[in-house]
């Protein structure tokens, strides 16, 4: 069976790791970085390209892997944009975390011109994506979905369809609101435990041996309680997902006093310049603001 030709957009701390799954797949794999300089590690992997057009021109499948719309909007539709190499039929999957919105428009202009498109975030750090075991959210055609599920299953344990095009980023909100909200509960119980004389690798063992137990007690509390604030997934990127999370409550009336919250905590922890700490670094925010 001949292997799909990818072309693959974006390789930061996630894109990165997932685009050498697929080499190491045995996909036939072309990249292509802003910065051009983050290409060097694919030298006689992969096929290197410095203009999106170029990375598009003969591949089955597109996939993006950017910071958000606007810039899944420029490599996709700017003016050396991928639908200017890309053939009729070329499939779009767009893992980056966009607003619903953003991926129905771009799912309809791309319709227009000939392409398929899907709206695939994941779920996971980056050890998920180094290890293959992210979750993946898909909104979008049930048909294309099926024809591309080899790719996707090579890049997660766990890859859901959740229906038309939208509902993967949709999902995607859902999944990080629960996150966010959640990290903020863990740094608020991690302060409480440690101003009142607790060992926080003790109080660890306990929230991962009862009802709480999930990767993100084990890993952000891990982080929080050694004070490694080292980036698996920024607190830029989580106050993005926050104003976009945001904009859904909104839209569909949802009372979120919760969320309200913890958008503030992320914008005042990322005004005073922790964006590009991991997002578990709110620990030290919460626990400045306990020690006023």
């Amino acid at each position: 069976m001949k292997m799909k030709r990818i072309g693959f957009i974006g390789l930061g701390l996630m894109g990165k790791p997932m685009a050498f799954n697929l080499i190491k797949k045995g996909y036939e794999l072309g990249v292509y970085n802003r910065t051009h300089e983050k290409t060097k590690d694919f030298q006689g992997k992969a096929e290197i390209f410095k203009k999106p057009s170029e990375v598009a021109k003969n591949r089955d499948v597109v996939i993006t892997m950017v910071r958000d719309h606007r810039a899944v909007e420029e490599v996709i539709f700017g003016e050396e944009g991928c639908i200017y190499g890309a053939s009729e039929g070329t499939t779009f999957i767009d893992m980056s975390t966009i607003s619903p919105e953003a991926s129905k428009d771009i799912a309809e202009r791309l319709k227009k011109k000939g392409f398929h498109f899907l709206d695939a975030p994941v779920s996971g750090s980056t050890w998920a994506a180094e290890s293959g075991t992210l979750a993946i959210m898909v909104g979008g055609e049930r048909e294309i979905f099926e024809k591309q599920k080899d790719i996707l299953q090579t890049l997660g344990s766990k890859v859901v369809y959740m229906g038309e095009s939208g509902m993967g980023s949709l999902m995607k909100l859902v999944n990080n609101l629960v996150g966010a909200c959640w990290t903020v509960s863990l740094a608020e119980a991690l302060v409480l435990a440690k101003k009142g004389g607790l060992n926080l690798e003790s109080v660890l063992e306990v929230l991962s041996a009862g009802a709480y137990k999930s990767p993100l007690v084990e890993i952000k509390g891990g982080k929080m309680a050694k004070g490694d604030f080292s980036t698996q997934f920024s607190l830029d990127l989580m106050y993005k997902d926050l104003l976009y999370i945001s904009d859904a409550l909104e839209k569909y009336g949802v009372f979120s006093p919760v969320t309200s919250v913890v958008k503030e905590i992320f914008k005042s922890s990322f005004e005073k310049g922790m964006g590009n700490l991991d997002y578990s670094s709110i620990f030290e925010t919460i626990e400045k603001m306990s020690n006023r």
